[in-house]
């Protein structure tokens, strides 16, 4: 009975084998599992990676563009410098190196406020240039001579390029505003100087104003905006554009420098040369004018003998007039605060320029006449034989 009621031994086989597969492909589904879970974690990862990689490889080409406008910046300045040591030998530079002083300004601001925001874009490749001031003390009896040195070293040793307060990148569109008003200044006390006429200059500096407004007013649409990321990048697209203005301009100043501050200092030069050889002409002519005189200032009988006195004595205060007058336009001419000839009345320009030549011709007109009448008074026959 035992044997009848227990389970075929084929059927109990079957159902080992069957209980097998199923642990088989419980295993089988585990493994795919975690196999296909490391897969989809590795594939995370990788794209995590080469996403990192992707921005810092963009960080990196952004930061080098920024130090490039950065470096075109600086050059630019120190061809400025270079420009505002050689114009203080031109005459009438004082407007054209107060302009050149205020662009240097404006470009040391707007350096810096794209400085700072490209920190912001680009922190582990720009560093920002704010420091860290410590507060003042309060002035006491004590520590006021140590502060005061403080201060003094402090001065000393803070150059143009260090910066104790985080700029307002709201104020870019102003600073903007601004620095086209100064190049637009520059240019037209460059102008000023028509010895020498640098057509590329002008053009660039020109252009670059130009956009330098078109900029300022479409960055007014974003105010109160500034601290985004989009509008960060925007500006640091507006840098990248300014390089390539800074670049020309840095050019075709450098030429200016090399070429035209000489040319005009020479014309300059040949004009002050001219009017010192006139005054040293006008100097010598009046002593010899006065030599001539001391014969006859005593002869006052007749009437020719008065026509005389006066003919030498008018020569001789309008030599002296002449030479007078060569110097004053000489020292007007050579000096670096005088006015600019648009801003001089024409009457002044003309004076200075013309007033010593048609002194000096007068004066000797003048001189040749009383001495004619002067051999005709003392000698008639040999007059009358010379004519003859």
């Amino acid at each position: 009975g035992g044997v009848r009621g227990g389970p075929h031994p084929a059927a109990l086989k079957r159902k080992l084998t069957l209980l097998q597969l199923i642990d088989e492909l419980s295993a089988l589904k585990e493994d795919e599992g975690t196999l296909h879970g490391s897969y989809e974690e590795r594939r995370e990862k990788d794209h995590f990676v080469e996403a990192e990689e992707y921005e810092d490889v963009s960080s990196k080409g952004g930061a080098e563009a920024f130090q490039r406008f950065d470096k075109n910046v600086s050059s630019l300045d120190q061809v400025l410098l270079n420009f505002q040591t050689a114009a203080r030998q031109l005459g009438s530079s004082v407007g054209l190196l107060a302009s050149a002083y205020q662009l240097r300004s404006r470009l040391h601001t707007i350096q810096t406020i794209f400085h700072e925001n490209a920190s912001e874009i680009f922190p582990n490749h720009v560093k920002s240039k704010v420091l860290d001031i410590e507060p003042l003390k309060p002035k006491t009896k004590r520590n006021r001579g140590e502060a005061r040195a403080r201060s003094n070293s402090r001065a000393l040793l803070l150059r143009r390029s260090a910066v104790t307060t985080a700029p307002d990148p709201e104020t870019l569109p102003a600073e903007l505003l601004a620095l086209a008003k100064d190049v637009k200044s520059f240019l037209t006390h460059l102008e000023e100087f028509p010895e020498f006429v640098d057509e590329a200059l002008n053009e660039s500096i020109s252009a670059f104003a130009m956009d330098l407004m078109y900029r300022a007013d479409c960055l007014s649409e974003y105010h109160e905006q500034f601290r985004w990321k989009s509008v960060q990048r925007y500006v640091h697209g507006i840098s990248m554009e300014m390089t390539i203005h800074l670049e020309t301009i840095t050019r075709a100043l450098r030429d200016f420098v090399d070429n035209g501050v000489p040319a005009i200092r020479f014309a300059q030069k040949h004009n002050g040369d001219n009017l010192l050889n006139l005054s040293t002409i006008a100097t010598f002519f009046s002593g010899v004018t006065a030599t001539v005189a001391q014969y006859t200032f005593d002869q006052t009988t007749t009437l020719l003998d008065k026509i005389i006195n006066l003919l030498f004595f008018g020569s001789l205060v309008l030599s002296i007039a002449a030479a007078i007058n060569s110097l004053l336009g000489l020292t007007w001419k050579r000096a670096m605060y005088r006015s600019p000839r648009h801003r001089v009345p024409w009457w002044v320009l003309i004076w200075i320029k013309r007033s010593p030549l048609v002194l000096m011709v007068i004066s000797v007109g003048l001189f040749n006449t009383g001495l004619v009448c002067f051999c005709y008074a003392t000698q008639k026959e040999l007059v009358f034989i010379f004519v003859l």
